[in-house]
């Protein structure tokens, strides 16, 4: 993922992670300094608590727009870069 955001940060579009609120805040910070990850990721509450609740698989990626409405498919698991930005630029094409 920190290679596909380094590609497209300056595209107008955006990763943000999501950390469940239960997880190994610990762990999850090593491997994301380990990884020099440098999107922006947020530890979840009890507001994203519903929507934690309905993810079953993880990872779960979901596509927002501006006006944070789910746009696009879901994706269930993982996708390589490619993959993704080819997701990415199918959405960007059905929301301009």
């Amino acid at each position: 993922m920190q290679a596909l955001y380094s590609e497209i940060k300056d595209k107008n579009v955006n990763i943000i992670g999501l950390i469940h609120e239960n997880d190994d805040f610990e762990a999850v910070s090593d491997v994301l300094t380990k990884n020099n990850v440098t999107f922006t990721n947020i530890i979840s509450n009890k507001d994203f608590k519903e929507l934690m609740s309905e993810i079953r698989v993880l990872p779960t990626s979901i596509f927002v727009n501006n006006k944070g409405e789910i746009v696009g498919e879901i994706v269930l698991g993982t996708r390589d870069k490619k993959e993704y930005k080819n997701l990415i630029k199918k959405i960007l094409k059905e929301i301009q």
